[in-house]
């Protein structure tokens, strides 16, 4: 007498209830897209991006240190 439980035996309802799956496959065909386009951007706008940041992190560093001095 074998043991085993077989996959068939383990579940009651394979898969997900039909409603359940089109509103999972509905938001996979939205996200997946806005996904890839928001890493696209990123990539295409990151040196801009990374300019600007080291410029604001920069002036910031300077004011910083210009105000130390001058602090009670």
């Amino acid at each position: 007498m074998s043991t085993a439980v077989t996959m068939q035996e383990l579940e009651l309802e394979p898969g997900l209830r039909r409603h359940a799956r089109i509103v999972m496959t509905g938001w996979v065909v939205c996200v997946i897209p806005l996904l890839a386009f928001t890493i696209g951007y990123l990539l295409l706008h990151l040196p801009g991006i990374d300019r600007a940041l080291w410029r604001s992190a920069s002036l910031q560093a300077h004011l910083v240190t210009a105000a130390i001095p001058g602090h009670r």
